[in-house]
């Protein structure tokens, strides 16, 4: 758990290679509110379903569930578990009823069909902003046109970006070598992105989301988008973005890349590192690499 203020908490389950992020605050007159950032994949569905009857138990509520896009490893555990009672679900519905060859698609509609569509807010976009008892959520992307798009491509198999280890080379020589191409999956671009602001705080959640398609600014906390994928992040983000704490959802079976840490380093000095697994301590850092340990640079810490 990140301890934000007295107030606001930040923390995540074992999601194995998906997201999802469970914000928690005491509001303005004084009652907890929870808002759960994507559920993982249908392997985690019994985390997700153990995170929400937990709040559920203790008798607090289930405010909003944002869905960031319709990918498996952040939809699957909404679509196993049910929604057990949340006051708001927001994610960017594909209503149609007909199978396609794209597993995320089917299982996007199926979740639309499946909830409430009275709780349903299913066009999410730029400029859209949820009030929850004092704290602001700011939709910062997808633009009307990326949507469209992503919809689109609904019909179209998953292109998925192919991930090569990193682990290998040391942050030092990772500082010095381009970054990769970018990412090119649709449904990536689409992702909601959004601060959440709260009592002088600013949380940034990226989902999977392009670069380009980040805002900058300043943030007590920055969610890396797509696990920390090195295709998701660029010198220009980077530029823009005044931050020294981030969360990574990720089980180092496929991400984060290395890269990412050292462009982080590079850009900014000295980081912090939060993720719901410690993936570092199967064979990320090289003995090079420990200097940045001991001299407090680079700090790894488990939710």
């Amino acid at each position: 758990m990140i301890q934000l203020t007295d107030n606001l908490t930040i923390s995540t389950i074992r999601s194995g290679k998906g997201d999802c992020v469970h914000i928690c605050f005491i509001g303005s007159s004084g009652q907890p509110h929870n808002i759960i950032v994507d559920s993982g994949p249908t392997s985690s569905a019994g985390e997700f379903r153990n995170l929400l009857t937990s709040i559920i138990r203790s008798g607090e509520t289930l405010d909003a569930l944002i869905i960031t896009h319709y990918d498996d490893d952040h939809i699957g555990g909404i679509l196993k578990a049910c929604d057990p009672g949340f006051t708001e679900i927001y994610f960017n519905a594909y209503a149609e009823a007909t199978e396609t060859e794209n597993l995320s698609a089917t299982q996007n509609q199926r979740l639309f069909h499946s909830l409430d569509r009275s709780k349903i807010h299913s066009s999410v976009l730029a400029g859209d902003e949820i009030a929850i008892d004092g704290a602001r959520i700011i939709v910062h992307a997808p633009k009307p046109e990326m949507l469209s798009r992503a919809m689109a491509k609904m019909e179209e198999a998953n292109a998925q970006l192919a991930s090569v280890s990193d682990w290998t080379c040391s942050l030092d020589d990772l500082m010095a070598k381009p970054y990769p191409s970018s990412d090119t999956s649709i449904a990536n671009q689409s992702s909601i992105v959004f601060t959440f602001e709260y009592a002088g705080i600013r949380n940034l959640f990226c989902g999977d989301a392009w670069a380009e398609n980040i805002p900058g600014g300043k943030y007590d906390l920055v969610k890396l988008p797509h696990h920390g994928s090195i295709r998701n992040i660029s010198d220009a983000l980077l530029s823009r973005i005044q931050a020294d704490t981030f969360l990574i959802c990720a089980d180092g079976t496929s991400h984060p890349n290395k890269q990412t840490i050292a462009k982080l380093l590079q850009q900014y000095g000295n980081i912090s590192i939060y993720s719901n697994y410690s993936w570092w301590m199967n064979g990320f850092l090289m003995t090079d690499d420990m200097k940045y340990i001991k001299n407090g640079n680079l700090k790894l810490l488990i939710i």
